[in-house]
């Protein structure tokens, strides 16, 4: 009998290291998983904040009006120097009109232009950057490239209303009140 008692010591002690090696492969595939999940975490929140700072930096559109410009904008807004707009005179009823927008850290200036019915007019647009490279009138059909300096664009002769203009993302806009 003392022959069979090494025989069934080195047996255990072969389960030993078997059930020993499952546990370690057993917590390294563990960690595998975890390691996976952890990966899996990170991915979902560098996503996140891509697409939140996106909405911060880049404005969002509620109710088909831009939202107002948040304070991180305003903090990243590169300042630029801003031709201050000329005013406008009255013109003849012939004559035709010319109209000013410059762009600036905040937006059109100015976000609001008056003009006269019954003759042409021409609207001059400042250079822009990023989504104000891009100048969009939805109700005249207008799409002006002006990324690479001012435009000018020949409205002709409106009928009165309010024409919305705005840049090629809507975070920014104004209007065109032909009166």
């Amino acid at each position: 009998m003392s022959a069979r008692q090494p025989r069934q010591r080195s047996a255990s002690r072969g389960d030993q290291q078997t059930a020993a090696v499952s546990q370690i492969e057993r917590d390294m595939q563990l960690a595998d998983s975890r390691h996976e999940r952890g990966r899996r975490t990170v991915m979902i929140a560098v996503g996140l904040a891509v697409v939140g700072t996106a909405l911060l930096v880049g404005g969002a559109t509620v109710f088909g009006k831009p939202a107002p410009a948040p304070a991180a904008k305003a903090a990243l807004a590169v300042p630029q120097a801003i031709p201050a707009p000329k005013p406008v005179p009255k013109p003849a009823a012939a004559s035709s009109q010319h109209l000013r927008i410059a762009i600036g850290s905040s937006g059109y200036e100015p976000s609001q232009l008056t003009a006269s019915t019954g003759s042409p007019i021409t609207l001059t647009v400042g250079k822009g950057d990023g989504c104000a490279a891009g100048f969009l009138m939805p109700e005249l059909g207008i799409d002006a490239d002006n990324s690479q300096g001012a435009v000018t664009l020949k409205l002709g002769k409106l009928k009165a209303g309010t024409y919305r203009f705005g840049c090629a993302m809507e975070m920014v806009g104004g209007q065109l009140i032909v009166r």
